[in-house]
């Protein structure tokens, strides 16, 4: 089942909402890797459990990154 909010923010442009440019910088860029990281793994002849620890180690280092700006920012004067 799709999250109303998400499908709702998936057909709109995030650069309408109030996203400060260090989190945007950030999202942009691995939305980026993410494109080209989903794009090598189509092609790696990989099994399902080596491509969900690839994943999970990416998400894991995004989500490092992605909490450590949100608390900056939330620390910031």
């Amino acid at each position: 089942m799709t999250n109303p909010r998400t499908k709702h923010l998936a057909g709109q442009p995030y650069t309408r909402l109030h996203v400060p440019e260090a989190l945007r910088t950030s999202i942009e860029r691995h939305a980026c890797t993410l494109i080209e990281l989903v794009s090598e793994l189509l092609h790696s002849g990989m099994e399902q459990p080596q491509l969900r620890a690839v994943l999970t180690q990416a998400s894991l280092s995004y989500s490092d990154e992605l909490i450590s700006t949100i608390i900056s920012l939330k620390n910031a004067p």
